[in-house]
């Protein structure tokens, strides 16, 4: 059912890195988060001044709305907030594009462990193991020392059991 298989030894051995990719991931990801979240708030501020100078022209129009031209001599933007707003646009939309190519990296990198991740946020992910048919998952996230749990597929989070009961499972 999945590409590998883990033993509990071959997931513990591979915690350090996958630790060290989360942290990094989470680290560059908060950091273009907050780029982000800066760009769409200039932006914001500026699509309201479009909108406020839009309305008012708009009113101001006596042949109705159907004709309106947004260009912005019409709109009564100056050459400079024109190129601001383009220029907003054009950031925030590479700061989109760049943070979703970082964040696909990110996953990429720790799924290619043969893990699978939960949530990037928590480090949440599930090793797949087997033992005979006996299928399950060891069950880790960022905060934990070690893997000290399991479940079985379908019981997620939720459904963690210790260690110490799976023999009582296979």
């Amino acid at each position: 059912m999945f590409p590998k298989y883990f033993t509990l030894e071959e997931a513990q051995s591979l915690l350090p890195s996958i630790r060290e990719f989360l942290t990094a991931a989470n680290i560059e990801l908060e950091r273009l988060a907050e780029d982000l979240v800066e760009a769409n708030g200039q932006f914001e501020r500026l699509e309201r001044r479009l909108t406020k100078v839009n309305v008012m022209r708009v009113a101001a129009t006596p042949s109705g709305l159907g004709q309106v031209d947004v260009s912005s001599a019409t709109l009564g933007l100056s050459d400079e907030e024109q190129q601001s707003f383009e220029k907003s646009a054009h950031e925030l939309a590479q700061l989109q594009e760049n943070y979703l190519l970082r964040l696909n990296y990110w996953l990429d990198k720790i799924t290619d462990c043969g893990v699978i991740l939960r949530d990037l946020r928590s480090g949440l992910l599930d090793f797949p193991a087997r033992e005979g048919q006996f299928e399950y998952f060891l069950c880790w996230r960022l905060t934990d020392d070690d893997i000290s749990h399991w479940h079985l597929l379908n019981d997620g989070f939720i459904g963690r059991k210790p260690l110490a009961v799976l023999i009582e499972y296979v």
